[in-house]
């Protein structure tokens, strides 16, 4: 048995050994996939590593960047503060301070910009990320940028009232990982609301009240000035002197009531009694002349009155000044106030400073014989005419007088300004006159008024807005309107005489993009007594306009026009225009009806240049005989859209269009040569033109060359809605038929490729829809008028309305 035991053994001992070495596999297989799983782990290990340290290095120059946002947003929270505070003091500044405060706030204004935009350069060294980074000065070693973007949010109201986002990016470079970043942040500046307020109203005169002192001048008695109070002397509260034809009193303490003696009513001894050749220097604190001032010529001739008051200089009576010879008034005050008519007599001058100035009747500078006058005023603001009782407020200049007005707030005229100043005269003397103020404001909506130049009148309006309410009409020759520094003008009709020059130069600076002028019709008016009813020669400018708005735009013979303006619309809203006929058989006289009914219309002009980025022409249009060219152009680095949309009519004219991107003709279209060899052409250089017209006409010359429409050499798609037609005046030619020959008109899914292109001539004629005129999304601002009177206005010395606190808000981050 045991040896069976031991046989049985030993034949397993091979098989014993294959055991051991399947073990042994085994065991090396374990090992050997341990090993590989422990250097995969290993390299895991470090690969995380790696991946994580190059995200934390991307991640360190983010926040570097984000503290420099912070940074940013925390200056411009003090500056916006300092922004409030300059205009707060520019709300009370007074004139002499209003232009250096308004520098500082439109240098504040721009060092926000260009702080907020300047880009940020962060650099470091690439091996050690987080302790090396720092700001630089350039790109080319940047491991991380910080750029800004301003954007618009909403329309610009004021100087400083638009709403910008700045969005904040920052950018990795030459890092392992990239890591960019982005934040936004809405900024509305501080600003005050463009309101002009209104004025002041005028102080309330209280004859009762004990501070005014019974005031007797007397040069013709006694060469003294007597003041009383209650009938007891104030000598020794004042001083009083004459020497060398002169009378000076000084009162600076005391309130003067010159006039009849108010306490004794029995007296009516005259309390202002002057002779001639003599001079008054009266300074007091308030100083009211309740008896007429001194208009006789044998009391005041040569004589000269200079009168000044602290606080209050008032005129009871009309003021009629007379000294003639050349002789200069000097009048000074804070508030000064005439209650009747400013009148002024030949050759006498009259200088007014004051802070508010009320005249409540009428400016009359109109001698028959003859005045060679003038009116000199510096002051914050000007109200001509009683804006309470609807009276007064007319000016009329006469005969080579000037009116030289600097205001640095408003100047309201109620009633009508009528102007006769020759200044073709004297051998070229300028007696233009001028009105310079922040506001200008003619006439109300309720009261229209209308401004007259007459012959060689030159008038020069230099102000910010400009209000007229009614006509500026001119009814004699050669006279000159001159606008400048506009941002906003508005007016009813401008009627030309013959030879008018009309211009209007918008303001520059930050804002320029919002200079507006609205007007109605602009149209030359007959001039009286030429049975011709010839006008022409007129000189027409505007220039540095964003946006011209009129309801008609007509010229003729020999006149010019130029303007710039991005936008120019003419809108046509006369109710009794008639539509211009298509026909053929025209007399002249029906064509000057044509041109009358326009809305557009140059009639023998000399020369016409438009520049701009969009015209539109609502109305009719009509051309004829025009000796130079009509051009419309486009601003520079602008897209040039244009349309005529109801009607055009071009007889014997040269018009140019250039570097358009769309062209629109509609309504009926007649281009003609009135019979006469020579060209009615146009050289629209536009990529699409479209005739949305369902009549069109081409006429025929007599040689039977087409009068032709060129496209210029850009490649344009020309569509028409019907078919061209051409006519001639043989009556044989004068049927209709598709234009072919000879002319450069291309149609519907045609493309001229050059100028030499001609229409096929078996291009059929397919209709088309009504093209999709431009929509302008545009919002300007229009600043509040300024009224006559009012309890809370400010008094104009710096600008008005509510100043706000502006606003600062974050949006959200975003990693990428």
């Amino acid at each position: 048995m045991s040896n069976k035991i031991i046989e049985k053994l030993k034949n397993q001992q091979g098989s014993s050994l294959a055991f051991v070495l399947i073990i042994g596999m085994i065991i090396m297989i374990m090992v050997a996939s341990l090993l590989t799983v422990a250097n995969s782990d290993f390299t895991f290990t470090q690969e995380t590593v790696e991946s994580r340290q190059a995200y934390i290095d991307a991640k360190s120059v983010i926040e570097f960047g984000k503290i420099e946002i912070n940074e940013r947003m925390k200056w411009l929270e003090i500056e916006n503060t300092n922004l409030k505070n300059l205009y707060l003091e520019l709300e009370r500044a007074d004139a002499r301070s209003v232009a250096s405060i308004q520098a500082q706030i439109n240098n504040k204004i721009a060092e926000i910009e260009a702080y907020m935009k300047a880009p940020y350069y962060i650099g470091g060294d690439e091996k050690n990320i987080a302790g090396t980074l720092k700001e630089i000065t350039g790109e080319s070693d940047a491991v991380g940028i910080l750029n800004v973007t301003p954007e618009v949010v909403s329309a610009q109201t004021a100087s400083s009232n638009k709403e910008l986002k700045y969005i904040f990016k920052i950018t990795t470079h030459k890092l392992r990982r990239k890591l960019d970043y982005e934040v936004s942040m809405n900024y509305q500046a501080a600003s005050v609301s463009e309101t002009t307020g209104s004025i002041h109203s005028i102080p309330i005169y209280n004859d009762e009240d004990p501070k005014w002192l019974d005031t007797k001048i007397d040069l013709k008695k006694n060469n003294k000035c007597i003041i009383q109070k209650n009938g007891v002397d104030q000598t020794g509260k004042f001083d009083c002197n004459y020497v060398n034809n002169a009378l000076t009193v000084s009162a600076p303490g005391l309130s003067l009531n010159v006039g009849r003696d108010k306490k004794n009513s029995n007296d009516n001894s005259v309390k202002f009694n002057w002779i001639q050749e003599n001079t008054l220097n009266l300074t007091a604190k308030d100083i009211c002349f309740t008896a007429p001032f001194q208009t006789e010529g044998i009391k005041v001739w040569k004589a000269q009155f200079n009168v000044k008051a602290t606080n209050e200089l008032r005129f009871k009576k009309d003021y009629v000044q007379n000294n003639m010879e050349n002789c200069t008034n000097t009048f000074e005050a804070e508030n000064m106030i005439f209650e009747g008519d400013l009148v002024i007599k030949g050759k006498s001058h009259l200088v007014i400073k004051c802070k508010n100035l009320w005249i409540n009747g009428d400016i009359k500078i109109n001698d028959p014989n003859g005045t060679q006058s003038s009116l000199t005023i510096e002051a914050e603001n000007i109200i001509v005419g009683n804006y309470n009782n609807n009276t007064g407020g007319n000016i009329i200049i006469r005969d080579k007088s000037i009116i030289n007005w600097d205001c640095t707030g408003s100047i309201l005229i109620r009633g009508n300004v009528n102007l006769l100043t020759n200044i073709a005269q004297d051998g070229g003397k300028d007696y233009g006159n001028t009105f310079k103020a922040k506001n200008i404001s003619i006439g109300t909506e309720l009261n229209e008024s209308t401004v007259t130049l007459q012959n060689n009148t030159k008038v020069t309006w230099d102000c910010e807005n400009f209000w007229l309410h009614g006509n500026l009409t001119a009814i004699n020759s050669q006279p000159i309107i001159e606008f400048k520094n506009i941002k906003y003008l508005k007016a009813k009709d401008l009627k030309l005489a013959d030879q008018t020059e009309l211009s209007v130069i918008g303001a520059t600076g930050a804002n320029a993009n919002q200079n507006q002028m609205i007007v109605g019709r602009i149209e030359p008016i007959p001039v009286p007594g030429n049975t011709g009813n010839e006008n022409n020669k007129h000189k027409i400018s505007f220039s540095n306009l964003y946006s011209l708005t009129c309801d008609s735009l007509i010229l003729n013979d020999n006149s010019q026009l130029q303007i710039q303006s991005n936008i120019i619309k003419i809108l046509g809203t006369n109710g009794n225009q008639v539509g211009i006929n298509a026909s053929v058989e025209k007399q002249p006289a029906e064509l000057k009806a044509d041109a009358n009914a326009s809305n557009f219309a140059l009639d023998f002009i000399k020369s016409a240049e438009i520049t701009t980025e969009y015209f539109d022409v609502s109305g009719k249009t009509y051309l004829e005989r025009t000796i130079g060219n009509l051009e419309i152009k486009p601003i520079s680095g602008k897209l040039l859209n244009v349309r005529f949309a109801n009607g055009y009519r071009q007889v014997l004219s040269k018009v140019k269009i250039n570097n358009a991107d769309l062209l629109v003709f509609g309504g009926v279209v007649n281009i003609t040569g009135d019979n006469i060899d020579s060209l009615c052409q146009i050289e629209a250089n536009a990529k699409r033109i479209y005739f949305d017209s369902d009549l069109i006409k081409f006429q025929e010359q007599n040689d039977g060359n087409v009068r032709y429409f060129a496209v210029g050499d850009i490649k344009t798609r020309v569509s028409v809605k019907t078919a061209i037609q051409k006519w001639g005046w043989s009556k044989i030619d004068n049927q209709d038929v598709f234009v072919n020959k000879g002319s450069l008109l291309l149609a519907n899914n045609y493309i001229a490729t050059v100028s030499s292109d001609i229409i096929p001539n078996n291009l059929s004629i397919e209709a088309i829809s009504p093209p999709a005129w431009v929509t302008l999304n545009v919002s300007l601002p229009t600043p509040s008028e300024p009224k006559g009177v009012g309890g809370a206005g400010s008094s104009g010395g710096g600008t008005t309305g509510d100043v706000t606190n502006g606003k600062i808000t974050t949006g959200t981050e975003k990693y990428y």
